[in-house]
């Protein structure tokens, strides 16, 4: 409170104030009749001017007294451990004590960021103490200035007297102005101390906002090594389907090569049979021309009769030696072009048994690199694994569900939700779909989706647990409080929360192997207060989530929210879900959001009609969102251009 604040009573100043006169109190002043009187009257002055500087002195001591101890007290006994001895070192008898702890204090931000608002709510109740012993103080200063009309009416008969006791009324009041305008400037010194620690914390608002950006760089960063890891997983089955179909032609090839070899022999040796053939017609040629010899030789005598006959013989003989000789050297060319067939096809095995065995290098290489991709994946893996002699729980519990109770605890020094799983989860059916949620939750990074910490699997108990960060509250809880209402006012704060709500499932839908939430309500939209009307929003409880390629069975979800093509019974046929399921789910959950109602099946028409009412780009949105045929749909990028469309044009 400023100086100009203070109610200035100028009706409480005495009457003489303006121009140290008598004359406004009283029109006649009584004379003393003796010497007597007048010593009467001087004792009886001195008794009443001792009598206001004691009361006086008495409402500044017990004022002072209170607020240098008693309230400096509680403040001492509120500070952490690390402040005690600066204070004993230094005691609290001045603001100069509360400047020196609020220097500590700057030191200790652990402390200052938990005990800030306590801090403030503390010197708002010191303010009211204040006020409140002011306003005793002018209770008190009324009941003097009663004492003092009083002793004005008395005094009437003491005319010289009063006015010495007037101006030593004027003196008290004057040191009691002094007074006040000490407290001023100590009530200015609180001021700025106020403010510097509004600036500190500013600051310290700043380094979060920085801290929260590296850790936003580091998550993209991650995605970006999951992107590459994928591609490189991609590319590593491409090669080997590349390599195997490869090695398949190659063996297509020395089977085929291997056949045409076969024959090739199969030729050659019937060629070689062929061969024998004529040599042995040659020797049987040869034994009957030794036979003719012979006879030639017994029938010299005859020679001239026969000589006819002879050169005939003769002339078939050597027509005969010649087709020998051309089937001599075709021979010798068969047998020559066989070699060489044979040699090109023992270099072309030579070359593809190079090649195999290279390609053969090629693929143990690769698959040692697969290896190591795998165990480096395996190792990723597991990294979700905590030991549950890392995990705290609390007392305080945030929630309970179909999977188990929500519990505040502690996770290396950091607070944390942890869900704690039944006893149902212990079968192997429940087991799978944890695994699955926790296989999904521990591959995403997205600043509107819920930080996966962790998974404890060895608890005493038996049950499992998972550890995400920790949030203030759901969205429907928040609706139910009375933070947001139906209000136009509202309106800009409920739209970015959806906005943020579309940004996180665009993520989901947009990844090489799109996942749909299949879950998408108010319940599972978790909230973070950043003040002035502003949240952090965060999509949670990925237990249904499934990936596209793969999800035909019926989703978990609320009926409400759930499309039709997300329940199995409704069709004889299961249909394949798409990425559109969120979209139906989105819609409902943007109708019940705006109406501040939850979306029952028998008001869901009467909160479409108030929706139109009050927005119809809204209501269209909604309508296309729910539409029966999937296709109809729109997409999570195409809902966020919708919504930046009408908040700029809002």
């Amino acid at each position: 409170m400023m100086e100009e604040d203070y109610p200035k009573d100028e009706h409480l100043l005495p009457i003489y104030a303006k121009d140290n006169s008598i004359t406004e109190a009283t029109d006649e002043s009584p004379i003393p009749n003796s010497e007597y009187e007048k010593e009467a009257t001087q004792d009886t002055k001195a008794d009443m001017n001792n009598q206001i500087v004691l009361n006086l002195d008495e409402s500044y001591d017990e004022f002072e007294t209170d607020f240098t101890k008693e309230s400096l007290y509680k403040l001492q006994q509120e500070r952490p451990q690390c402040l005690q001895d600066t204070i004993s070192k230094k005691p609290l008898s001045s603001f100069e004590g509360i400047i020196s702890i609020q220097q500590q204090m700057h030191a200790d931000l652990a402390w200052y960021n938990t005990n800030f608002d306590h801090m403030i709510r503390h010197c708002e109740e010191l303010f009211d103490n204040l006020e409140e012993r002011r306003s005793n103080f002018r209770q008190r200063e009324s009941q003097l200035q009663k004492v003092y009309k009083q002793n004005i009416i008395k005094m009437k008969e003491l005319n010289e007297d009063l006015t010495s006791c007037l101006r030593s009324l004027q003196d008290s009041h004057n040191s009691l102005t002094k007074e006040h305008q000490q407290l001023q400037m100590s009530h200015d010194t609180l001021t700025t101390n106020h403010q510097k620690l509004l600036k500190s914390h500013d600051t310290m608002t700043a380094d979060h906002q920085e801290l929260q950006n590296s850790h936003d760089n580091l998550s993209r960063n991650y995605q970006e090594l999951q992107k590459s890891h994928n591609s490189l997983k991609m590319e590593h089955h491409k090669l080997h389907n590349s390599l195997k179909k490869e090695y398949h032609e190659l063996q297509k090839l020395h089977n085929s090569l291997t056949l045409e070899r076969q024959e090739l022999q199969k030729s050659h040796d019937s060629l070689k049979m062929k061969h024998q053939e004529l040599q042995k017609s040659h020797d049987s040629l040869k034994m009957k021309h030794q036979e003719l010899q012979k006879s030639h030789n017994s029938l010299k005598m005859e020679h001239q009769e026969l000589h006819k006959s002879n050169a005939t013989l003769t002339t078939s003989h050597e027509e005969l030696q010649t087709s020998h000789n051309n089937l001599k050297i075709a021979h010798q060319q068969e047998v020559t072009r066989h070699q060489k067939s044979q040699e090109e096809i023992e270099n072309r095995l030579k070359q593809i048994n190079q090649r195999l065995v290279q390609t053969q290098e090629e693929l143990a290489a690769k698959q040692n690199e697969v290896a190591k991709l795998q165990s480096t994946l395996q190792k990723l893996e597991n990294n979700w694994k905590v030991s549950c002699t890392d995990v705290t729980l609390s007392k305080k519990e945030l929630g309970r569900g179909g999977w188990g109770v929500i519990w505040i605890g502690e996770f290396r020094g950091q607070s944390v939700a942890v869900k704690q799983m039944h006893e149902l989860i212990k079968s192997d059916e429940y087991m799978e779909l944890l695994h699955r949620e926790i296989n999904t939750m521990s591959q995403l990074r997205h600043p509107n989706l819920l930080q996966f910490i962790g998974a404890v699997l060895d608890h005493p108990s038996g049950n499992p647990m998972i550890i995400t960060e920790v949030m203030d509250t759901s969205l429907r809880s928040a609706y139910e409080r009375k933070e947001f209402t139906t209000n136009r006012h509202c309106r800009p704060v409920i739209l970015s929360i959806m906005r943020d709500v579309a940004v996180g499932l665009n993520y989901l839908h947009c990844l090489p192997d799109p996942i749909i939430h299949r879950d998408v309500s108010s319940a599972n939209v978790l909230l973070e207060s950043k003040g002035d009307k502003k949240w952090k929003t965060k999509i949670s409880d990925f237990g249904s989530a499934k990936f596209a390629h793969a999800a035909v069975t019926a989703a978990p979800g609320a009926a409400v929210y759930s499309a039709p093509e997300s329940i199995a019974t409704i069709h004889r046929k299961k249909r394949r879900q798409t990425t559109k399921m969120d979209s139906h789910s989105y819609g409902v959950l943007l109708c019940e959001v705006l109406t501040c109602r939850f979306p029952d099946e028998e008001i869901f028409e009467a909160l479409l009609k108030q929706v139109k009412a009050s927005s119809p780009q809204l209501h269209e949105l909604i309508v296309s969102c729910i539409d029966e045929e999937p296709d109809k749909r729109p997409t999570m990028s195409e809902i966020i251009i919708k919504l930046d469309h009408f908040i700029a044009n809002k």
